[in-house]
């Protein structure tokens, strides 16, 4: 009986920290990255970097390596200023770097030569193609959430929405011909799964407390793991902890209704 015993509580404590590694592994921040050169194009090597959030005022710092390359792995969504100082050269300023969840942003910083004590402010642009990753991802802000008209209200139909993504055999989402069960669902960076239903999600929040509706329908990194298709990930408005029914009224008219 005891080996039993020994043998069923050891099963029990690896479940657990199988568990934990995957809600560890799993996140919805995204990443800064890029290179820091000058104006010939040649590399920087130990510029000294931080990135500021807008909002909280958070700091993180990091120095670009032997190649000129820096990169921030988890970087909350937001909007950023970076700060790129290094010796002979002028400081740089970044504003604006807008960072969505599991969304890579790209940023290449150019270094003047100082000839004085100056500094440069540059705001940045979203750029029309992300090359830092081969990731495909489709966001949608708060903002437009809330004013598109969702018939059944229901925050996972923002799915349809992109590409390659259809309706499966239990009109779930279906991405790149894959079943339901390959789609992923995140919430606030944890496991949203139902693991006793063909590709549903666990937990479905109403639309006014959704900050932010991410998808990756192609091959994303392997932090991800789970399945073959694609990643739905939603992250929770921290301002709005109590929304967890939607009191929206909702007002369907027919065709031929005045």
């Amino acid at each position: 009986m005891k080996p039993f015993v020994s043998a069923s509580i050891l099963f029990v404590i690896a479940a657990v920290l199988s568990f934990t590694g995957v809600l560890h592994g799993q996140t919805v921040q995204g990443v800064v990255t890029g290179s820091v050169v000058d104006s010939t194009g040649a590399v920087i090597v130990n510029s000294e970097l931080t990135l500021t959030n807008d909002g909280t005022r958070v700091t993180q710092s990091d120095k670009s390596h032997a190649d000129g390359a820096f990169r921030f792995p988890l970087v909350p969504p937001g909007t950023y200023t970076l700060r790129v100082t290094a010796g002979g050269f002028t400081t740089r300023e970044i504003k604006n770097i807008v960072v969505d969840a599991s969304k890579t942003v790209p940023v290449q910083v150019e270094m003047a030569v100082a000839s004085a004590q100056t500094s440069i402010d540059v705001s940045t642009q979203e750029s029309l193609v992300q090359t830092a990753s081969a990731d495909l991802t489709t966001t949608v802000s708060q903002s437009t959430i809330n004013s598109m008209p969702l018939l059944t209200r229901n925050v996972f139909d923002l799915s349809f929405a992109a590409p390659a993504v259809t309706q499966g055999m239990n009109l779930n989402p279906s991405s790149g011909g894959t079943r339901e069960s390959g789609t992923t669902y995140m919430l606030n960076g944890a496991d949203n799964n139902d693991n006793f239903g063909e590709g549903n999600p666990n937990v479905t929040p109403p639309l006014e407390s959704v900050a932010e509706f991410t998808m990756l329908t192609n091959s994303m990194s392997a932090q991800y793991g789970h399945a073959a298709g694609a990643l739905v990930s939603l992250r929770h408005d921290e301002r709005a902890p109590d929304i967890m029914v939607s009191h929206e009224p909702v007002v369907q008219r027919d065709a031929a209704s005045p």
